[in-house]
């Protein structure tokens, strides 16, 4: 009961969000503002050097570019903003996304060698596939988590050893997410728009230096015999501090997943021709990726866009277009995730019930 009330919620969370979302931060059609201050909603068919030709209210309209205000121009809506979508680019870079699986493959395996549970690089990439397709649909950015511990769980004798790897496993990944962003906003801290944000990604960082401290420092009895799953978590610890090169090595492959997870929102934008720095995708998409992270809704759906819509308008970039490239970030992991739906439906030993 408690499980289907937590649905409920989360669903009605995400409706009420997506529902704020389309009625006042997307605009679907698109905008022009004249130069006497007045505003045209319309629909662009054609721009030449000298005149935009509109549909609005069906009716043909031309605008001379001198009637149109220099500094505000042309605000495209939703359609348009697809429609202009750099299709070639935009597939690219979802190469990276499918890089970035099998890279946190690699990282998990590292992490279940010293716990005796074997696994190949295969395997452990086709689960992380259909844990990747079901994330899509389940609540939270982690959902899929449950799904790589369903299957770890066939490989262990113990039911709660997967349970811990795959959180230390996303523990490791969010202090490599974070040491990520503090570097960047440190470097670029006299941007205002980095400024404003700067406070939390610090607040953050002391939080992981924190954490470290704790993994290599604290004494195991403080925390010893107090939960079985924390014991289990103990005897991960335990490995790490005997051999922190697996350690140094899990946070080296996640601070390449997690940039090159803000190369290809970056690449994703300048698709959809958002053109900002990178740096400013370095700091964003770490703090967006942190708050999506939060089992508030499903899948993250309407907290991202909430998120990308206010973030990216402190650097100029239009709701609707902030919202959109949220949007085009989770079809992108849904593309992908189509790989893991794949083999869900062809591998027999992955479908099978213990």
């Amino acid at each position: 009961m408690r499980k289907h009330l937590s649905f409920l919620l989360r669903f009605s969370i995400t409706l009420a969000i997506l529902l704020y979302l389309v009625n006042y931060m997307i605009v679907f059609h698109d905008t022009i503002h004249l130069a006497d201050g007045g505003v045209i909603p319309c629909s662009i068919q054609q721009i030449t050097d000298s005149v935009h030709i509109i549909n609005a209210q069906n009716t043909e309209l031309k605008i001379p570019l001198s009637h149109i205000d220099p500094k505000k121009g042309i605000e495209y809506g939703f359609y348009s903003i697809i429609r202009n979508l750099n299709i070639a680019m935009y597939l690219a870079f979802t190469l990276f996304i499918v890089c970035n699986i099998f890279l946190t493959s690699w990282r998990i395996i590292l992490l279940l060698q010293p716990q005796n549970i074997n696994i190949t690089f295969w395997q452990m990439s086709k689960i992380n596939f259909v844990s990747t397709f079901f994330g899509n649909f389940l609540p939270g950015f982690t959902g899929g988590d449950a799904l790589k511990i369903y299957y770890l769980a066939r490989k262990s004798s113990q039911v709660l050893k997967p349970i811990a790897i795959v959180l230390f496993d996303r523990v490791i990944g969010l202090m490599a997410l974070i040491f990520v962003a503090t570097l960047v906003t440190s470097l670029q801290i006299h941007i205002a728009a980095i400024q404003h944000v700067a406070p939390f990604i610090f607040i953050l960082f002391l939080g992981a230096i924190t954490g470290i401290l704790m993994l290599f420092f604290l004494p195991l009895s403080f925390i010893q015999n107090r939960h079985y799953l924390l014991d289990q978590i103990i005897d991960i610890v335990i490995i790490t501090r005997k051999n922190p090169f697996i350690f140094a090595k899990t946070i080296f492959i996640s601070v390449v997943v997690h940039s090159l997870t803000n190369i290809w929102v970056y690449g994703f934008a300048t698709a959809l021709g958002i053109n900002l720095p990178i740096y400013i995708f370095f700091v964003f998409v770490p703090i967006s990726f942190i708050i999506i992270m939060l089992p508030i809704s499903l899948a993250g759906w309407g907290v991202g866009e909430a998120t990308y819509s206010y973030l990216f308008s402190t650097v100029g970039v239009p709701k609707t277009k902030a919202v959109t490239l949220s949007v085009l970030t989770k079809f992108g992991k849904m593309l992908v995730g189509t790989i893991g739906a794949l083999i869900w439906v062809s591998d027999k030993d992955i479908r099978r019930k213990e």
